[in-house]
């Protein structure tokens, strides 16, 4: 079946929905369920600190010497639960959006009030902030349905019957993957105030730049399956591209019925593209530029289009984002080092993991734009 054709894509998202509402009520349940909240009073999440977090970690590393405090025992309670690998520190998710949970209140005196490590993972991350979704807190492999075709509609008359159809489902399955980022902080920030915004702010960013590039173009097999690679999204020549390309482009997703929401509709490109269609005419002899707007954040013909040095050269992306998911397996990893050079530097070496993968539920609702001249 031909999936530029398609008309599934509004209950696809439903049920990918339903999937991330039935994940969160099972956060509810804790002593139930093996999941990355550990159902922190307020109180506690106010106190948390990431800094602590690694100060205990560093305890732990050192000769006769066993870590302690708050954090650890966090740790050691998801260690517990989810089966964690040796030597890791986990740390919870609601800790990990706490700044976001009390807006405008200091959480704890080394973090700035309002801000959270999801916070500054959304504010890094393009793809987020075009409308891709998460679907976090996920505990085993996922497999979401999707309608492939409806049941077909009839006109019965009063003396006439209809013949019966049906329709015909497929799914969507996720697995984990691993990100790995490593950050490198000295001993002597780790004593600051500003140090949990600024390792947390730091990680945060590198993750989203990696994941960011996952969500565009990822190869698969260790890594997630980007759009760009993902079968059945459309395609366009970008030879000498022009008004009426970035036209047809919006079409054919509209011909699809693919539009599930027209506010995460937008274009993304490569910043030299960006400059070269604001510097190219919608109409000859007009003072129409066909990119309106900032380089990194501008316009065409009505809908939203972004710049990201995770594109592809030569390459543009429209569609709908929202209908792009990105899967969370468990909390945050983090492992600390200070060896060899490290030491003599007086650095820490700060190690996270984070297992994700990307679910374009509706490849219809993209189209990709290749051989941009």
């Amino acid at each position: 079946m031909d999936l530029a054709t398609e008309d599934y894509v509004n209950k696809v998202n439903q049920l990918a929905a339903s999937v991330l509402a039935d994940s969160r009520r099972r956060d509810g349940q804790f002593g139930h369920g093996k999941t990355a909240r550990l159902g922190l009073h307020s109180e506690d999440l106010r106190r948390y600190s990431i800094t602590r977090a690694i100060k205990a970690m560093l305890e732990q590393r050192a000769p006769g010497q066993r870590a302690s405090g708050f954090e650890y025992e966090c740790s050691q309670e998801l260690h517990k639960r989810l089966y964690l690998p040796d030597g890791t520190f986990a740390v919870p998710t609601e800790a990990l959006e706490m700044r976001a949970m009390y807006p405008g209140r200091t959480v704890n005196t080394s973090a700035p009030a309002g801000l959270s490590f999801v916070d500054m993972y959304r504010a890094a991350s393009v793809c987020t902030r075009l409308g891709v979704q998460r679907l976090d807190d996920l505990r085993d492999d996922v497999a979401i349905p999707r309608q492939i075709t409806d049941a077909a509609l009839a006109w019965m008359t009063p003396t006439g019957s209809v013949s019966a159809s049906e329709s015909s489902f497929g799914q969507i399955s996720a697995t984990p993957k691993t990100a790995c980022a490593i950050a490198e902080v000295s001993e002597q920030l780790l004593k600051q105030s500003s140090a949990d915004k600024i390792v947390m702010s730091g990680l945060a960013a590198v993750l989203a730049v990696g994941v960011d590039a996952a969500i565009i173009s990822g190869a698969g097999g260790a890594q997630p399956l980007g759009i760009l690679n993902t079968p059945g999204i459309g395609t366009a020549s970008g030879a000498s591209l022009g008004y009426a390309g970035l036209v047809a482009v919006q079409k054919t997703i509209a011909d699809a019925n693919a539009i599930m929401n027209p506010e995460a509709l937008a274009y993304l490109s490569t910043p030299t593209i960006a400059e070269v269609l604001k510097g190219r005419q919608r109409f000859t002899g007009t003072d129409s530029p066909l990119w309106r707007g900032a380089l990194h954040q501008g316009e065409i013909e009505g809908v939203q289009a972004v710049s990201s040095k995770q594109m592809p050269s030569a390459t543009m992306l429209f569609g709908d984002w929202s209908t792009v998911y990105v899967g969370e397996w468990g909390p945050l990893l983090l492992r600390v080092d200070r060896g060899g050079t490290r030491f003599n530097q007086g650095l820490v070496g700060i190690r996270a993991l984070w297992m994700v993968d990307v679910i374009p539920t509706a490849p219809s609702a993209f189209v990709k734009i290749t051989g941009i001249t």
